[in-house]
């Protein structure tokens, strides 16, 4: 589907899920971002990929994201713009509903664990 996603020994978190609409959803964590060995690197899952990183396939930017994809890799036309779901540090589970609204169960720091709806 895509090659050269981010890829880390902490926080990958991440779920395929088959959604009612036919699409894929794949969730993906912030890399160890601000923890450990990683403590000075930038937590690239609080910003949205720009265009030029997209048309560049730079995917720096999809760390902590929910990224959707036809069954056969490629990106649906009615992808929504570049205004996502993100920010997920250790993304756990996906629940996807009937009606299209979708849950993140997100792991975070000191017992925070969040649900968070997509719609």
């Amino acid at each position: 589907m895509l090659d050269h996603l981010a890829s880390f020994t902490d926080h990958q978190g991440g779920r395929l899920r088959l959604g009612p609409d036919g699409k894929l959803y794949y969730t993906i964590g912030n890399q160890g971002a601000n923890q450990y060995s990683r403590t000075c690197y930038a937590d690239r899952a609080q910003r949205l990929p720009t265009q030029q990183e997209v048309d560049n396939k730079d995917f720096a930017a999809y760390e902590g994201k929910t990224l959707r994809f036809n069954v056969d890799g490629s990106i649906p036309e009615d992808n929504p713009v570049i205004n996502g779901v993100r920010s997920h540090v250790i993304p756990m589970d996906t629940a996807i509903h009937k009606v299209l609204y979708s849950w993140v169960i997100n792991y975070s720091k000191k017992n925070k664990d969040r649900v968070r709806m997509m719609r």
